[in-house]
């Protein structure tokens, strides 16, 4: 029998549309396989099947694929998530974003509203009665549409998702209250009968959901605090509201911002914070980290006690004036990286600026997933703290200012410089002096 060789996965065509074209892997293949490499390339070039460029496009079908990606995407590590990897954290002021995602992806989706549609349309045909099936199908979908409408605004409009929660479920309750209204009137039934009936069965499925949705939700993700913080994350004890000003003071979300605020939070809890100068922070880098810890403690660069002396390290050095008290917090060092072939690609090729649109969208949630990872690690497990015995830092100094003599503008006087008689600012003397 003739000897069997180990087959080449790569001439699967799916395994070679993961390259990207004129990669080094590639190729090396096309080399060996020259007549392949012009269709490959082709198809590369072709939109995906989801994109409204290809003729295969729906605009109701692809939208609802693209939802049911996007959240196994969003599920996938949470399921397959590393021993000590993060569950997915949702702090409440995510919450809404949350669910007014999924409500638009699965629920008042035109996609969903014509699916009602066409149920109720069937129905109708099947029973042969005397409504007219397109007409009772129309107002199916009006009235669902009209309905789950309803109950995402308080979502679009209120920022606090319990605020919101209490909103949809008033307005669940007049629409429960119309309708209910409307059958009494139409089939001359007693409206209270006709009320309750509606009500108990609409809020107990509601509320049967909602404890499977909670059983489910304490199985599946250990670290959750649904009781405590509605499905949050308990590793951080600085508040999601503080948080979410941090990150809009800082402008973005990522691991580095994440970092300075469990980095301000065990400065918190060692040293305190800073009304005025009693707390002075010296930074060993220059990275996102710096605004979570200037807004968190009060450290700030314009008062003088927050200080950057760049070493290219994630650690600052925290000073307490009153008892002299000091010590330097450092991130330890991480683990080798677990990340995958796809994760390491998108890395790279964000660092060169070469992302599609998509691959913007998953490298974000990529780095979503990363601060989760912080954000949900016990604070000594992610940091370590000692004492210091490095000098505190002088406070800053009230100097009078100077006129420079060359351009005329006020300058600190322990910021000039004496040059053949006149007082010259610091750029004025390098360029009168020729340094």
């Amino acid at each position: 029998m003739p000897k069997k060789g180990r087959y080449d996965e790569r001439d699967t065509l799916f395994a070679r549309m993961a390259w990207r074209e004129g990669s080094p892997a590639g190729e090396d293949y096309y080399k060996r396989n020259p007549e392949k490499k012009a269709i490959d390339n082709a198809l590369r070039r072709m939109p995906d099947l989801g994109s409204p460029e290809t003729p295969t496009w729906n605009p109701l079908a692809s939208a609802v694929t693209d939802g049911v990606f996007r959240l196994l995407a969003d599920w996938h590590p949470q399921v397959e998530r590393h021993p000590n990897g993060p569950g997915l954290n949702l702090p409440p002021e995510d919450l809404s974003r949350w669910a007014t995602w999924a409500a638009l992806h699965f629920g008042a989706d035109p996609a969903a509203t014509l699916s009602m549609a066409a149920s109720e349309y069937l129905s109708q045909r099947s029973e042969k009665g005397e409504l007219n099936p397109v007409k009772a199908a129309v107002y199916t979908g009006i009235a669902y549409l009209i309905t789950v409408t309803l109950l995402v605004a308080p979502y679009f409009i209120a920022d606090n998702v319990y605020l919101s929660l209490i909103w949809a479920l008033f307005d669940a309750f007049l629409v429960i209250l119309f309708f209910s209204f409307f059958v009494s009137v139409v089939q001359d039934r007693p409206f209270k009968p006709a009320f309750m009936e509606m009500a108990v069965i609409s809020f107990g499925v509601a509320t049967v959901y909602f404890i499977i949705g909670l059983i489910a939700c304490r199985w599946t993700f250990k670290d959750y605090d649904v009781w405590g913080g509605f499905c949050s994350m308990s590793g951080c004890a600085i508040s999601p509201e503080l948080i979410k000003a941090t990150r809009k003071f800082h402008g973005h979300w990522c691991p580095g911002l994440a970092t300075g605020i469990r980095i301000a939070e065990m400065a918190l809890r060692e040293i305190g914070s800073s009304e005025d100068e009693e707390i002075v922070a010296v930074a060993e880098c220059d990275n996102c980290s710096v605004d979570a810890v200037q807004f968190l403690t009060g450290c700030t660069i314009g008062k003088g006690n927050l200080r950057i002396e760049n070493l290219g390290k994630t650690a600052f050095r925290f000073y307490r004036r009153r008892d002299g008290k000091a010590v330097r917090i450092v991130r330890k060092p991480r683990p080798p990286k677990q990340e995958s072939p796809r994760e390491t690609d998108l890395r790279n090729r964000y660092v060169s600026g070469t992302l599609t649109p998509y691959e913007q969208k998953e490298y974000a949630r990529m780095r979503e997933r990363q601060c989760d990872s912080i954000m949900a690690s016990e604070l000594d497990d992610l940091l370590e703290c000692k004492t210091c015995d490095i000098p505190v830092p002088p406070q800053a100094l009230m100097t009078d200012s100077l006129v420079c003599d060359c351009c005329g503008e006020e300058v600190m006087e322990t910021k000039t410089r004496n040059f053949r008689g006149r007082a010259l600012c610091l750029p004025c003397f390098q360029r009168e002096g020729g340094l």
